[in-house]
């Protein structure tokens, strides 16, 4: 399984097109990743045959949030819920870097039978095997993790860990960092066939004027195909 994180319907269509298996749809890419707006979420499921998964997330930075985020998060899983939208990624901690049970169940109660997927505010949880128990328990249908590292193939052995205890319970997806370069190691390292990737590149501008040449705020990215086909290939020889 190899799933593409896009920001836009031009990398949801090139990516389905270079072989991707799933997408999770976010905006905002160069931070992380935040909730996309409700018209890009439907022009992404209309552009594309495969799965779609949805990132909420309220802002970027941590994952520790307020009431009043909380309530914008359950607002946008309630909206996703009557989507054609194939999950739901969506992840928060208490300030003792814990997994609320409470929380996860009234997500679960809001998603109207949609996968829920915990995002990578799993690898900052103090104990993750506790953390790994509870969404099993809490029927979480996937965990996107590095391994408690910033990036998977610097998390390894966390990953192989978890895989040999619960993979047979939780679909452990591995993402941080992944490409073709390594996710042959990754997986021979872990055991996990589950792969998440951005496989962006940076799209020269093409604005005759510009505020500032290295301006982030004027970068636009796109998926590479031809990392895609690459990884999707290596999948295949697992």
């Amino acid at each position: 399984m190899l799933e593409i994180c896009i920001d836009s319907v031009e990398s949801a269509i090139k990516a389905e097109k270079s072989g991707a298996d799933r997408l999770e749809l976010c905006e905002n890419l160069i931070q992380g990743g935040v909730t996309p707006s409700s018209g890009k979420i439907a022009q992404v499921i209309k552009a594309v045959t495969i799965p779609v998964r949805v990132l909420i997330r309220p802002r970027a930075g941590n994952f520790l949030y307020s009431q009043d985020e909380l309530e914008i998060i359950a607002a946008d899983i309630k909206f996703c819920s009557t989507t054609n939208c194939e999950g739901i990624v969506v992840g928060a901690l208490t300030d003792t870097s814990e997994i609320d049970e409470e929380l996860l169940a009234y997500w679960k109660s809001l998603a109207g039978g949609k996968k829920l997927i915990f995002h990578r505010a799993f690898d900052l949880t103090k104990d993750p095997k506790t953390a790994c128990e509870q969404l099993i328990k809490s029927g979480f249908d996937t965990i996107l993790t590095s391994g408690q590292h910033t990036m998977a193939q610097q998390g390894v052995e966390v990953l192989k860990a978890l895989h040999r205890e619960y993979g047979s319970s939780i679909s452990l997806l591995a993402g941080g960092g992944v490409r073709a370069s390594n996710i042959s190691e990754i997986h021979e390292k872990t055991g996990i066939t589950h792969f998440h990737s951005s496989a962006k590149i940076l799209i020269e501008g093409s604005m005759s004027v510009s505020m500032s040449s290295s301006s982030v705020a004027e970068q636009i990215f796109t998926v590479d195909s031809n990392e895609i086909r690459q990884m999707k290939k290596l999948i295949k020889s697992f």
